[in-house]
């Protein structure tokens, strides 16, 4: 589930990705972060706990890590990071982080990732000569997410980033019954 990722969560994680490059832990840590942005999703009142002014910061942050999986080893960057969030008292960071860690790490490797909704499922060879397509207009390595909808009638879109390529036939419904509407 990719949430949007506001400019506060995004200053944080700049600085966590930065140290996370540098040690390269970048898989680790995004592990950590997503297992911790599952938690929160799952459980809204973690989140409340999470701000809870009487609960130490290193209580806080204890049972972060044991929901990471890191409490044994955490990366070198995982604990300071969650440490200075929840001292600034911004927990609600963490529930976007790991988007935001994704797509930096994307990002330093060339890759995009293009969700892709179909009308009927891609065959291997369909994904194939999509992903060659798009990669030849990004100049990226291409990661399909692929889902079907059957009220697409035919066709497909595609969602990177803020593009969308609509060509599914019920798009091409809705523009035609738009123009006429215009009449």
């Amino acid at each position: 589930m990719n949430m949007v990722v506001d400019t506060l969560t995004k200053r944080y994680v700049r600085a966590l990705y930065a140290e996370a490059a540098e040690r390269a832990e970048q898989s680790a840590v995004y592990a950590q972060l997503q297992a911790v942005a599952e938690a929160l999703r799952a459980e809204a009142r973690f989140l409340d706990a999470l701000k809870h002014p009487t609960l130490p910061v290193e209580d806080k942050v204890a049972m972060l890590l044991r929901i990471a999986g890191a409490d044994q080893r955490p990366t070198a960057s995982f604990k300071p990071f969650l440490r200075l969030v929840l001292t600034k008292g911004r927990a609600h960071v963490l529930e976007a982080a790991a988007d935001g860690f994704l797509e930096l790490w994307d990002e330093d490797r060339n890759l995009m990732r293009a969700e892709v909704v179909s009308a009927f499922p891609l065959s291997e060879r369909e994904q194939t000569e999509l992903k060659q397509a798009l990669a030849s207009l990004t100049n990226c390595s291409i990661e399909l997410d692929l889902t079907v909808d059957p009220s697409l009638v035919g066709g497909m879109t595609v969602r990177m980033g803020d593009r969308l390529i609509e060509g599914s036939v019920r798009g091409k419904l809705k523009k035609l019954s738009e123009g006429l509407q215009r009449y």
